[in-house]
């Protein structure tokens, strides 16, 4: 993934901790309401924060945009990165181009040309991570609904270190013991 400068410090941090990180998890709302995660290449993060991909203009995730969420997970290093959002449909035919790759070729046999291949621009509106050797979560990046605006968001003093963590641990923990009793 292509990593441009960053206008802030959270960004650089966010940018820093995906860096390395080939594949994400996008999760959407689908029509019946129920979520879904697809696995994603990430091909850039822009100068504003905003990650891009690939995609077919006629999948199902290009019409519910709103809301969505990345997970990255960086099981070498113990890092986990969930970023909530939202998604646009983007038919740049010249930033399509400067992002191909061969890669991508089996899902658009006809290459950067492909009809139906459009760039989904994800645009984070929060990023929390986790840190799981040292059990705590941190907010780095969050954005004021009402404005568009990016915050400071170094609230992390103010939050809980270790629930996020220790929640999913202890009900990974309580669902065993109940199978083991069961």
């Amino acid at each position: 993934m292509n990593i441009e400068t960053q206008e802030t410090a959270d960004l650089n941090q966010l940018a820093s901790l995906i860096d390395g990180m080939s594949i994400a998890m996008l999760s959407g709302v689908e029509r019946d309401g129920s979520l879904v995660s697809r696995p994603m290449t990430p091909l850039e993060m822009d100068g504003d924060g905003a990650l891009w991909f690939f995609t077919d203009a006629r999948s199902e995730k290009t019409e519910r945009l709103i809301p969505m969420n990345l997970s990255f997970s960086g099981e070498s290093h113990s890092i986990y990165v969930s970023i909530s959002g939202h998604g646009e449909v983007v038919r740049d035919r010249e930033h399509v181009k400067r992002l191909w790759t061969p890669y991508a070729k089996p899902w658009f046999l006809e290459g950067p040309e492909s009809p139906h291949l459009v760039l989904l621009k994800f645009v984070p509106h929060s990023a929390d991570y986790w840190d799981a050797p040292h059990s705590k979560m941190l907010r780095l990046v969050a954005m004021n609904p009402s404005t568009g605006e990016r915050s400071d968001a170094r609230l992390n003093e103010a939050r809980p270190k270790s629930a996020p963590a220790r929640r999913f641990e202890d009900a990974v923990r309580t669902s065993s013991a109940r199978r083991a009793h069961a």
